[in-house]
């Protein structure tokens, strides 16, 4: 594993981890941040999954 994570290594693995990050990055949005608005009103977690189907359709 010496030279699996090398400085040039990790720099030509730039675009994949973009890439993957860019594909999945939506899909973790929206759990983030009803997790933050859950906890600043003191809602459960679990709580909220009545109100995902319709954040999820809430758009600008």
């Amino acid at each position: 594993m010496t030279g699996t994570f090398t400085a040039r290594r990790v720099e030509t693995l730039r675009p994949a981890v973009r890439r993957i990050v860019d594909e999945r990055i939506e899909a973790l949005a929206l759990p983030v941040s009803l997790l933050v608005i859950c906890e600043l009103l003191g809602v459960p977690y679990t709580s909220s999954s009545r109100s995902r189907p319709r954040s999820s359709t809430a758009g600008p």
